[in-house]
């Protein structure tokens, strides 16, 4: 999962200053229907319904010990009640006005949202983000 640029100049500041990294105490979660990159967020999923961006806690969250979060809660992004559009990514930022991402990652597979579903809902563990890279 690719850190925000921005995000990652903050990191990589507190490991060479010797300083702690303090993250958000809550990312707020948006769908796109595009998928984001280093220099372009993606464009918010519009439908009637939808609740984005989604507060999610820090404290809901469960880490692995190796770079892995899994989100502890149901996170929902409300019912569709009219229109349709496909997610094929989120983003995380660390304010509701979304200001300053954090990370976006595309989706394992496009949702497909439509004034059929229930809600547009990741269960408890259904979403999952890793931090770090397999290049050096």
């Amino acid at each position: 999962m690719p850190l925000d640029p921005a995000e990652a100049a903050k990191i990589a500041a507190a490991a060479i200053g010797g300083s702690a990294y303090q993250g958000p105490s809550s990312w707020y979660l948006e769908l796109t229907s595009d998928v984001p990159d280093a220099g372009t967020p993606g464009t918010p999923v519009d439908y009637t319904g939808y609740e984005g961006p989604v507060e999610v806690a820090a404290a809901d969250w469960e880490a692995d010990g190796a770079g892995k979060l899994t989100g502890k809660i149901a996170i929902d992004f409300g019912e569709p009640t009219d229109g349709s559009d496909t997610a094929v990514a989120v983003e995380a930022y660390d304010d509701a006005q979304m200001t300053n991402r954090i990370w976006y990652e595309e989706l394992d597979a496009p949702l497909d949202i439509d004034d059929g579903l229930d809600a547009v809902e990741f269960p408890i563990g259904g979403l999952s983000v890793t931090f770090g890279s397999s290049s050096v």
